[in-house]
């Protein structure tokens, strides 16, 4: 397995690459500590595992979206955040341009093991403090249905497909996708891919 580390704090980046040795021990292990690196080695190079810091030094608070986004498009490998931050919004936006996971600093080393494993064999990783609901969701959770189909598209998109994926796989339009999603979020009290992803894990709605 190849395996891109990047965090500007050395120690957390050498101890980092200790663990990961641990836990994939015939892995190869590329480190950088900085944005641009992370573009030069994905520009050149594929990795099977990249876990990337949202603040580097080498870029504004404000803009890693973009290096982010330039090296999803880039790489098929499993893309994983792993940030002291654990703003809402940071992980949001970071599932909306495609990671596959997001690990908070604040994490135990068996939490991160258990996210880098999942996050490994292609399933969506959400930290447990991000798993929050509606107290409506949380009131009524007995009592959701949903259809043979929103089920389907769910377990996709806890898989970490993209809507447009999702359609390509079940040959539906993107449209149909998107009404079936909107009608899951309803249903659970979701307000967003994060929110229905920490409820479905939670509620054990998909398999895995």
């Amino acid at each position: 397995m190849n395996i891109l580390l990047a965090d500007d704090h050395t120690l957390f980046r050498e101890s980092l690459a200790m663990f990961l040795e641990i836990t994939f021990p015939d892995s190869s292990i590329t480190s950088t500590e900085s944005w641009s690196g992370v573009c030069d080695y994905t520009d050149n190079h594929f990795y099977d595992l990249l876990l990337l810091d949202l603040f580097m030094s080498d870029v504004g608070s404000d803009c890693w979206s973009s290096s982010l986004s330039r090296v999803v498009s880039s790489q098929k490998g499993a893309i994983c955040i792993i940030s002291a931050s654990n703003n809402r919004a940071h992980i949001q936006d970071a599932f909306n341009i495609g990671v596959k996971g997001y690990i908070c600093k604040t994490s135990t080393l068996q939490q991160v093991g258990k996210a880098l494993r999942q996050i490994s064999k292609g399933k969506t990783y959400l930290p447990e403090q991000m798993w929050q609901k509606s107290s409506d969701a949380e009131n009524n959770k007995n009592s959701v249905k949903l259809t043979w189909r929103q089920r389907e598209i769910l377990e996709l998109l806890v898989a970490g497909d993209s809507n447009k994926v999702i359609a390509q796989k079940l040959g539906l339009a993107e449209s149909t996708v998107k009404r079936h999603l909107y009608n899951t979020y309803r249903l659970l009290g979701a307000r967003n891919r994060v929110d229905v992803i920490g409820i479905a894990q939670r509620q054990h709605l998909v398999s895995g």
